[in-house]
């Protein structure tokens, strides 16, 4: 069953509007109170229907949500099988340019309640369709905490909102497991991959990013979480506000807090060193869709190039992976950006499908 099966929309567009009696926002009120994961979801909606967004020129408003409806129902039987949900950077670009919209208010029952859905199934800011991912009878399921799961492939990225205003933007090959009980007494998401954080601080509800063998605390707004296989540990930078930094045990003291411009690393064995003063603008360039390096190894180049443009790059000369290398790509076709890395490695190129092997020109 939906969040949303029993919700009265017109009362709902009443309340957004300011156009509700008192007695219609208290019934409200004990629809909210009646489940959870309700709150989230009615404020999800109440800041997409504030959201001051218009259509583009042209656009065809019931042709849309007629499409829109039925990719709508298609993920939802798609994740009932799967129990998990792709994001694609479409996906999130079709919910935060159209459903974020007032101007859906002319459609006000029909579009909200698909808005709704679309929330709970591209967005991930509401408590729908959770699925335990333990594959045991329900007796066990109903013992184990249900979680929310987003992925993107290689190749892919996106970017969510959560239920309490926060925002994700997940790097390609990442996985973000979030609690069904999201928000409402702890903050506490998993990650596998790479992700930037922009939360709304809550020292009442600590935001935290279970990553590797470590945790990362937000002791304020904006923070990127590494932690693909080859980071060994996990990696945090802080673009502003403050993190901590600590092992796996939250009741242990921070290894490290973090300020902006600190890169702090926690090691396999949870040893935290910290650099101080990072470029922000190469650490972060991720965020805005490029890769910027700065004298950084041809080995820790290769499988971010390989995620971000769904390849694999091996280079034959293993000798020379410590080779340090300032370079910029993004938005550039895929053969492209292999012939330009091939150049500065005076390297030819060997294409099997997606493997790409660099061999130096002189051995």
């Amino acid at each position: 069953m939906s969040t949303f099966d029993d919700l009265d929309f017109e009362l709902l567009e009443r309340v957004f509007a300011g156009q509700a009696t008192p007695e219609e926002s208290a019934r409200l009120e004990r629809w909210i109170a009646a489940g959870v994961g309700r709150r989230e979801a009615v404020e999800a909606l109440r800041s997409m229907w504030d959201t001051p967004r218009r259509p583009p020129r042209g656009v065809n408003v019931s042709a849309m949500w007629g499409a829109l409806s039925e990719r709508i129902d298609a993920e939802e039987r798609r994740v009932a099988r799967a129990g998990r949900l792709r994001l694609t950077p479409s996906a999130f670009t079709e919910l935060s340019t159209y459903v974020a919209a007032p101007w859906y208010r002319r459609h006000a029952v029909p579009l909200i309640a698909a808005a709704a859905l679309l929330v709970a199934g591209v967005g991930g800011m509401v408590a729908w369709n959770m699925v335990a991912r333990t594959g045991n009878a329900p007796s066990t399921v109903a013992s184990q905490p249900a979680m929310r799961e987003f992925v993107t492939a290689r190749g892919e990225r996106a970017e969510l909102r959560l239920g309490d205003a926060s925002r994700v933007r997940l790097g390609p090959a990442t996985r973000l497991r979030i609690p069904a009980d999201f928000g409402r007494t702890n903050r506490t998401v998993f990650l596998e991959g790479e992700a930037y954080f922009e939360v709304q601080h809550d020292s009442t509800r600590p935001f935290r990013v279970h990553a590797a063998n470590g945790v990362a605390e937000d002791l304020g707004t904006e923070f990127v979480v590494t932690a693909y296989p080859e980071t060994r540990g996990m990696r945090v930078v802080v673009a502003s506000g403050e993190v901590a930094l600590r092992a796996a045990d939250t009741t242990a003291p921070p290894a490290a807090t973090l300020v902006p411009g600190d890169l702090g690393r926690l090691d396999g064995g949870g040893k935290a060193t910290v650099v101080h003063g990072v470029d922000l603008a190469v650490a972060l360039a991720w965020v805005h869709d490029s890769l910027v390096f700065n004298g950084a190894r041809l080995g820790d180049i290769i499988p971010t190039l390989s995620r971000w443009y769904d390849l694999d790059i091996r280079f034959a000369d293993s000798a020379r992976m410590n080779r340090r290398l300032t370079a910029t790509f993004g938005g550039e076709p895929v053969r492209q950006m292999v012939d330009r890395l091939a150049r500065t490695l005076d390297a030819t190129v060997q294409w099997n499908g997606k493997a790409v092997l660099l061999s130096p020109v002189s051995q």
